[in-house]
This record gives structure tokens, sequence and C-alpha cells, in this order.
């Protein structure tokens, strides 16, 4: 085997491992915007006007969150962060919208008492109430 023959392989197995890596890089770029797209899309689908099932869903999971778990959790602020963002989307309903300024300014507190989160979900509570018969 020659010089030139050594550096030939050489040079080849440089180039081989080069495509690898653009390869991957470029999959990987791929898969980031593939990613990318697909949060978009669920940001604009999220983006729409809220229905009355999925706030009242919202409503009861806040609901049971608040009897069964402590109230320094966070899912308990979470999901009023949850409820203020649907309530904030509710068409046709100014008291519930105005509601979610509400449970929005308790969901980034680090604190909250249950009269306060129920005074700022009564609206909604007096949507879902009537929805499932209870009210």
């Amino acid at each position: 085997m020659t010089t030139k023959d050594l550096l030939t392989i050489s040079t080849d197995n440089r180039r081989r491992t080069y495509d690898r890596k653009f390869r991957a890089r470029r999959t990987a770029a791929i898969l980031v915007a593939a990613g990318l797209s697909a949060t978009s899309l669920t940001a604009c689908v999220r983006s729409g006007p809220s229905t009355e099932q999925q706030l009242c869903s919202s409503y009861r999971q806040l609901s049971t969150d608040m009897v069964s778990s402590h109230f320094s959790d966070n899912i308990v602020f979470d999901d009023a962060g949850s409820l203020a963002g649907l309530a904030s989307r509710f068409p046709g309903n100014a008291t519930v919208s105005s509601s979610a300024s509400a449970l929005q300014s308790i969901a980034n507190s680090s604190s909250t008492s249950i009269g306060d989160l129920m005074q700022a979900a009564a609206p909604i509570a007096a949507i879902c109430d009537q929805s499932t018969g209870l009210g």
C-alpha cells in the first residue's frame, strides 16, 4: 500500500464521518422544526373560544383538587390558572370573562383562601351547576 492509498482512505473516512454528522444535524433540525410547528398549531387551537364543557370540566377539576389537596399545593394554583384561561375565552358571558382576572391573580399568588377562590369562581359555578342540574 502506498502513501497515496493511505491518504485516500483517511480522506474517505473523514468524509464518511462528516456525512454522518451532517445527517444527524439535519435530522435534528427537521425534528425541531416539526416540534415547533406542532407547538404553534396547538397554541392556535388553544387560543380559540372555550366551550361550556371545557369550562365546567376545568371548574370540576379545581373543585376536586381544592377539596382533596393541601392549599399549599401548586395544583390548586395551576387549576385556577387553567380555569382563568378558559374563562377569558368564554364567549357571551361578561361575568365569566371578568372572573378570569380574579382567578389569574389567585393563580399568580403564593397563597389564597377558599373564600377568595370560591368568590372568584362564582360566575363559573353558576353556569356549571345549572348545566349539571345542581343549581
